[in-house]
């Protein structure tokens, strides 16, 4: 982000969790403009049981503190709480997020389709249906950039398998600053 963005954050904040599920921060601009971009990771339940696992630490978080919804149900009506939350301000919404699961037909997905989020896959906007692997194990799209209707991504460009660090693609996405601050 360049420097003069800055400027434009008013606010910032995380899951209150503390389990590093997302973070957020929310721009204003001219015009009564707010955008709120969230980085996501839903975690998945790993191969083998492993105790030190993500998605085992969530578990015991969760059952610590009464919650007996599954690790990624719990996961996906929070985080869907969080944005509604947001929409409800006013704001538009970039969502960045490795969701571990089909960002086609998971239910997440199908969720971030409906009212009152009617956000679109701006990677699935531009490459349209094609098969479109995500982790390098994988066969399916398991991250995405959902954004708000009233955003328009001109431009998504995919990384290559270990461009840097993790075992995902790594995704630009470019949205005019008109759209996102009103400038």
């Amino acid at each position: 982000m360049k420097e003069q963005y800055g400027q434009y954050v008013k606010e910032m904040g995380a899951d209150e969790t503390g389990l590093g599920r997302w973070s957020w921060l929310r721009m204003e601009g001219n015009n009564d403009i707010k955008t709120t971009i969230i980085t996501a990771y839903s975690p998945c339940k790993p191969r083998q049981h492993s105790y030190f696992s993500t998605f085992a630490q969530h578990q015991r978080y969760l059952k610590i503190n009464g919650i007996t919804q599954c690790t990624k149900t719990n996961f996906r009506k929070v985080l869907l709480e969080f944005i509604k939350a947001r929409i409800s301000k006013g704001d538009k919404i970039v969502l960045m997020m490795d969701g571990n699961e089909n960002m086609q037909t998971g239910k997440l997905a199908k969720a971030l389709t409906k009212e009152p989020f009617n956000m679109i896959d701006s990677i699935r906007t531009k490459i349209g249906d094609l098969k479109f692997a995500t982790h390098y194990r994988g066969q399916e799209q398991i991250d995405a950039i959902w954004i708000s209707k009233n955003l328009e991504a001109t431009k998504v460009t995919a990384l290559p398998f270990f461009f840097s660090i993790g075992d995902h693609r790594g995704f630009m996405m470019g949205v005019p600053e008109e759209l996102i601050l009103g400038n």
